[in-house]
């Protein structure tokens, strides 16, 4: 995603403008429409899990599949802003480099971009752990496979467990404190 960024910043402005409305749509669509989509390309039929034995839809595999789908908005758009923002001598050296874009990205715009990469992949997983209706849509509530916190507080509560989903609500709400914590440390930085 970094160097898809990167490749972006050479784009002219209505194209970086274009490909950050399309990064942003799965924050502008409710959940269960981007889990039933998700549900019908993951699917053993669908376009892409056709290409697996017997899907993608109901796995592990498939919800993270379509976890990073639904991540793009967090990572995409900061590090679009973050190539923008670097000093234009150093998209001149990259091209100055005479080396492949890969290469030239790796070596001079790589490190620049390490801490905005960093605080969005704290994000994305605060983001996957609380991730409920594209979860349930796509992997339902398989104990040991799909079940994840989010749905599991859901279930509780839905049981009257409210001890059980209390424990568990707390546990996250530390969890994304510290994930939060953590990205702001590295932005500080």
């Amino acid at each position: 995603m970094p160097f898809l960024a990167w490749q972006a910043s050479f784009l002219a402005q209505r194209y970086q403008t274009l490909l950050s409305v399309f990064s942003f749509m799965s924050l502008a669509l409710p959940p269960s429409v981007l889990g039933f989509y998700a549900l019908l390309l993951l699917s053993a039929e669908g376009f892409i899990g056709c290409f697996f034995e017997n899907g993608l839809a109901f796995t592990f595999s498939g919800l993270l599949v379509a976890s990073i789908v639904v991540n793009v908005p967090f990572v995409f758009s900061p590090l679009l802003e973050a190539v923008k923002m670097q000093p234009l001598a150093i998209k001149e050296a990259v091209l100055l480099l005479n080396q492949s874009r890969f290469k030239a990205f790796y070596c001079v715009v790589w490190p620049h971009l390490l801490p905005t990469w960093r605080v969005c992949l704290c994000m994305c997983f605060a983001h996957c752990l609380g991730e409920f209706g594209l979860v349930m849509m796509l992997g339902g509530s398989i104990p040991a496979k799909t079940r994840v916190f989010s749905i599991s507080i859901y279930e509780q509560v839905e049981q009257m467990n409210y001890e059980a989903a209390h424990l568990n609500a707390v546990l996250m709400l530390a969890i994304a404190f510290f994930l939060a914590f953590l990205a702001q440390v590295v932005r500080a930085r």
